[in-house]
Formats: C-alpha cells, sequence, structure tokens
C-alpha cells in the first residue's frame, strides 16, 4: 500500500504545516492514486503558504539524507528508500500545477503580475511541462527501453491536468 502510505504521509505534514503557520483547511479529497488537500491560502502570508507548499519537498530531502547517513552497509532497502525520495522531491519539484512545484511556480507569479495572468501563466506552463515530460518519457522508452514508471507519471499528470480544468 505504498500509495495510500504516501497519502498519509502528505497529509500529516500539510496538516501540521497549515495549523502552524494558521491557514485553515477546507478541502480534502482523495482519489485512487491522490489526495488532494485545498487550504485557506487567504489567512497566509506568500512567505507562509511558500513554506507550507515546500514541506513535502524538503520532508523528501531530509528523509533520503537521513536514510544516506544510515546506509553504511550498502543496504538495498535504505537506498530504495534514497531513490524513492529524491525522485519523489525532483517529481514535486516539477512545475505543473497539481504538484508543489506548480504551487510555488504561481506564488511567484502572483507576486509579479495579477491572479488572473499568473493562472493563466500556470495552467500554459504546467500543460507545456507535462506534454515535454511525456515526450521525453516516450523517447526513453522507445530508445533505451527505459523504465515505464516516468511514462506513466506524465499520463497521470495529463489526466490530471485535463480533468482540473
Amino acid at each position: 500500500m505504498p500509495f495510500k502510505s504516501e497519502s498519509q504521509r502528505k497529509w500529516a505534514y500539510t496538516k501540521a504545516g497549515t495549523k502552524a503557520l494558521g491557514g485553515k483547511i477546507r478541502k480534502i479529497s482523495t482519489g485512487v492514486f491522490k489526495i488532494v488537500i485545498g487550504y485557506d491560502t487567504y489567512s497566509m502570508s506568500y512567505r507562509k503558504e511558500f513554506l507550507v507548499s515546500v514541506a513535502g519537498i524538503a520532508f523528501n530531502l531530509f528523509f533520503a539524507l537521513f536514510c544516506h547517513l544510515l546506509n553504511n552497509n550498502d543496504s538495498q532497502a535504505l537506498s530504495f528508500l534514497i531513490t524513492c525520495n529524491l525522485s519523489l522531491a525532483v517529481i514535486n519539484l516539477y512545475p505543473v500545477s497539481i504538484l508543489d512545484g506548480g504551487r510555488l511556480l504561481k506564488l511567484v507569479l502572483n507576486l509579479l503580475v495579477s491572479e488572473e495572468k499568473s493562472e493563466k501563466i500556470s495552467r500554459h506552463v504546467s500543460f507545456f511541462c507535462a506534454i515535454l515530460l511525456w515526450f521525453v518519457s516516450i523517447y526513453l522508452q522507445l530508445v533505451f527501453s527505459a523504465n515505464i514508471s516516468m511514462l506513466l507519471i506524465s499520463v497521470f499528470l495529463l489526466i490530471q491536468l485535463c480533468f482540473s480544468i
């Protein structure tokens, strides 16, 4: 049940981070492979919202470092945890609106342009990045017979973006 435990982890750090920074959780929805936690951003400053958005990425990087420090016997299990957490951190940094990187992009854009323009730019960047990831994953699959997981992630992101409009 790795998806369930990832969802539980995401729920825990988002709830703790949002409450610690003075925000209010307003919506929780779950799907087969996801959990979406909507929180009231009007009660938080950009700095606090940034901290909530970066919390998951920071946790993944911290946990990967922690496992690396424990991995003195070259344990396969710890190496797997390091790889998974680094992969999750990198994927979450990707600027697609349903990921933490997309939320961070939108926060930066809100500081530079109006909210309406930032929403439009964010939506276009999200689709472009998801399609780019899809093309790269198809190329890697065809040329190098790479792992299919990147292709599955890109398809999942595209589907989620299509349904979030």
